[in-house]
This record gives C-alpha cells, sequence and structure tokens, in this order.
C-alpha cells in the first residue's frame, strides 16, 4: 500500500487523497451530486483489500456503472440498479 513509482501515488496517498476531496465535498452537498471516475477509485473508496476480493470487485464494474456512496464512516458503496 505504500510503494509508489518515482514521482507516482502509493495506494495509501490516492486513499488519502480521495479522502480529501470527499471530506470537503460531502458538506457542501444540498441535493443528489454525481461524481464520476474509474474503477481503481472505486475500489479505493469500497476500501476492499488487495488480493483477489479486490480484484473481483474490480472486474464487476461495469462501464458505465453507479454506485451510491451511503456511509462515510465505513466507506461503504452500494451499487445502484438502472
Amino acid at each position: 500500500p505504500n510503494f509508489r513509482y518515482d514521482e507516482g501515488e502509493s495506494t495509501n496517498d490516492a486513499i488519502s487523497r480521495i479522502d480529501a476531496f470527499l471530506a470537503s465535498l460531502l458538506p457542501t452537498l444540498n441535493s443528489p451530486t454525481a461524481v464520476l471516475t474509474h474503477g481503481n477509485i472505486i475500489s479505493l473508496m469500497a476500501r476492499i483489500p488487495s488480493g483477489d476480493e479486490a480484484f473481483n470487485f474490480w472486474q464487476s464494474i461495469k462501464t458505465p456503472d453507479i454506485f451510491e456512496y451511503q456511509d462515510t464512516s465505513t466507506h461503504r458503496l452500494k451499487r445502484v440498479s438502472w
């Protein structure tokens, strides 16, 4: 989780960046809001540990796919059917 290439970003760096973004965004929202990103970021938002479970979750993401961010303390995502 801490490995990074030169001038790159580790998994933990990315999680910190995502958390800071969400912490600044969520208090300002007065209505449903869409945040668009790619599967790796969605996997990090869901806090799925690395390994088979993380890969299977990432692999299950459709293009496009919609998730509802339900709980900021547990980072729970819910796939929304559409």
